[in-house]
């Protein structure tokens, strides 16, 4: 440990009150209650030049940029000066890629050996060798790779050194930024595995909660990190990582972390993959309270066709192919820029949708993703949520019991710059101008940046903007995601529950104190098997976005007979409208919401939808018998896409395919009922 337990740690671990738990009102962290309690917004997931890829990019920030750029300063990208943020963070936590931190290093440093291999050569020559550069940041995984001697290989002891020389740059640059009670930074990392037979991610963020940390980061690479597969071959495990964290934070030493996984939708069902045994499960539970919902590569919430038939899971995807379960066979897909032939897939048209869609079985048990181009159902959150109920049943433990939070992922050091309208790219000289946003560049399917997005930002509620309190709104899950905008979500859960409690201006209050926040296991206290669940759900918009749409609330249970369900619940409408009782839907038609923007200029109208909604909801369809899950997510009225603001402001054209609009949202963490709780 490069700290030891300090003095104001040490007081504050003995004097500090509780977390207030259902029905108790005795004692308070730092002395606030829990009705108190502010929303702040943060960014989890942020690389700099530290990281090798983010260096082939030509971005030029490192951890003192970015976190100068959270806290409202501008700083520069590749050939432009990147605008500010409209409002600053209130934390975050550069995360760059532990794998590479020495490597970077070696290569630019002309007194080390390593400094004129090919390798070294290759990395700083990335604008003439990017091909290779990727080789050596990636390895064998990449196909077609020239193989060249690793840096680190040269001279490990040296590359070592040199990871822990980044580790405590990183570590100065969080303290030195960290205010408290103004802007709160997390000392992290990114734990960036990728398998040899899964070519998916099942990359983790590390956060801690505060400067007592390792010495030096565990990367994917190392002997601690990786077990054997059934070929004998050294893979990356999360629970090696998840072990050796436990093993050098304790409580002895004052250092604690948590771990984030994200990209599950590029993940191939690693994120959500079967546990081996009832200790890997808690093990996962216990470390990784929180899931990324949302960020620049994509929407990991739900795709349509693969367990989920919700329109809206049409958002933002990486891959935008239609997923079924039977495909028709031999189909020339003549609107990619090449003409493809594929076995098992078929241009799909559907009307006012993405002409280069085309069909994608779903994975089978076991399908290879290096040999079976599929859909893979466990890549997504929902379904992962839901899949925890099953393994809960079986088990004893829920694996993916997962709060919800959503970051950017930004390559450039721009730390929370999710605004539609001042999107310049997170990948340097890939996508820093609007032309290379429509073609090439790393990121999209199919090697194309049009799909990629500005990222989401992290929401918690917490008592002050500390550590200590964003920390532990981290760890009980009282934490939301947003695709972007500053929307504020609230979900609570009880028995007793007044219809019109939403409507009383002491509802906050009632809601902790007769039930459970967001996160949490509602408690079985049901008086008699005729009460039924309550759930009070709050949203308000985002002062630089659009009005609310349509408030919801999303259930997924387990039914008698083990099969997994799902519903979409619209529990408040705008505009006067009220859900339909049968469907459960708001009576809104999509071609008139489109009609509120002028793509022209990208102005929309502020005469419709709703500054806030909120309301008291009863679970229609509740069997106090099976296993369920709720979460809420709110959707804005549709605004222009980046894409759109682009081709408003030059000569370019509108891109192929890529929707003019979008729905900006947000979604908070889950409440979990158990028959027995």
């Amino acid at each position: 440990m490069t700290n030891n337990l300090t003095l104001k740690t040490a007081i504050r671990t003995a004097l500090m009150g509780s977390v207030l738990v259902a029905g108790s009102q005795t004692a308070f962290a730092d002395g606030i209650p829990p009705h108190e309690r502010q929303p702040l917004f943060g960014d989890l997931h942020v690389h700099t030049n530290y990281s090798l890829d983010s260096y082939f990019g030509f971005n030029p920030n490192g951890p003192r940029e970015a976190y100068h750029f959270a806290r409202g300063g501008e700083v520069n990208l590749f050939a432009s000066a990147s605008p500010k943020l409209k409002v600053p963070l209130d934390f975050a936590a550069v995360t760059d890629h532990a794998e590479t931190l020495g490597k970077k290093a070696i290569c630019t440093d002309p007194k080390l050996k390593a400094y004129d291999s090919d390798s070294c050569v290759a990395i700083r020559n990335k604008s003439q060798s990017r091909e290779q550069a990727e080789c050596n940041f990636l390895g064998p995984q990449k196909e077609g790779c020239i193989q060249v001697t690793d840096p680190c290989d040269m001279d490990n002891k040296v590359c070592q050194v040199k990871t822990r020389d980044q580790w405590q740059n990183i570590q100065d640059a969080a303290e030195d930024f960290n205010a408290p009670g103004q802007f709160t930074t997390f000392v992290a990392y990114e734990w960036s595995a990728t398998g040899n037979q899964n070519p998916g991610s099942f990359h983790r963020n590390v956060i801690f909660r505060n400067h007592n940390v390792p010495n030096t980061p565990l990367h994917s690479k190392l002997p601690e990190s990786q077990v054997p597969d059934q070929n004998g071959e050294m893979i990356p495990s999360p629970e090696k990582l998840w072990t050796w964290l436990k093993s050098e934070c304790t409580e002895e030493n004052g250092c604690e972390v948590l771990t984030i996984p994200h990209n599950s939708n590029l993940s191939y069902g690693s994120i959500f993959r079967e546990p081996e045994n009832r200790g890997y499960a808690e093990l996962q539970q216990e470390m990784e309270p929180l899931v990324e919902i949302f960020q620049a590569k994509g929407d990991s919430e739900c795709r349509v066709g693969v367990g989920s038939n919700d329109e809206l899971c049409d958002f933002e995807k990486r891959d935008r192919r239609q997923a079924r379960k039977r495909c028709p066979k031999g189909s020339t897909l003549s609107k990619l820029p090449s003409p493809v032939q594929l076995e098992d897939s078929w241009l799909s048209f559907l009307p006012s949708r993405d002409a280069r869609l085309y069909c994608v079985p779903i994975c089978k048990e076991n399908s290879n993703p290096r040999e079976n181009d599929c859909a893979w159902p466990n890549s997504y959150v929902r379904n992962g949520l839901k899949d925890g109920l099953a393994y809960e049943k079986y088990l004893g433990v829920n694996p993916f019991k997962y709060g919800i939070i959503a970051s950017t992922d930004t390559h450039n050091g721009i730390s929370g710059a999710t605004e539609e309208d001042q999107y310049n790219g997170h990948h340097g000289a890939a996508d820093n101008t609007p032309e290379e946003r429509r073609v090439g560049g790393v990121g999209g399917y199919l090697g194309t940046n049009d799909i990629n997005n500005p990222g989401g930002l992290a929401g918690v509620w917490a008592e002050e903007n500390t550590r200590d309190s964003i920390f532990d709104a981290l760890k009980r899950r009282e934490t939301f995601g947003t695709s972007g905008t500053r929307l504020k979500i609230r979900l609570f859960g009880g028995w007793k529950y007044a219809d019109d409690m939403h409507r009383q201006p002491d509802m906050i209050q009632q809601a902790y104190e007769v039930g459970v926040p967001m996160g949490s296991d509602l408690p079985n206290t049901r008086v008699d098997e005729k009460t039924i669940p309550k759930f009070l759900v709050w949203a308000t918009k985002a002062p630089n976005s659009t009005n609310l749409q349509r408030l919801q609330i999303i259930k997924g249970w387990l039914d008698k007979k083990g099969k997994t369900r799902e519903k979409v619940y619209d529990v408040a409408c705008s505009d006067g409208l009220k859900p339909d009782p049968q469907t459960h839907r708001c009576p809104y038609d999509q071609r008139s919401l489109n009609a509120t923007v002028d793509l022209n200029d990208c102005s929309y109208s502020a005469t419709q939808g709703a500054v806030e909604l909120k309301t008291v909801w009863t679970d229609p369809d509740f069997d106090s018998s099976e296993r369920a899950f709720y979460y809420a997510r709110v959707v804005e009225y549709p605004t222009c896409r980046w894409s759109q603001w682009d081709v408003a402001r030059t000569i370019l054209k509108p891109i192929p395919n890529v929707p003019a609009t979008i729905q900006e949202r947000a979604w908070s963490s889950p409440i979990w009922y158990s028959p027995s709780n």
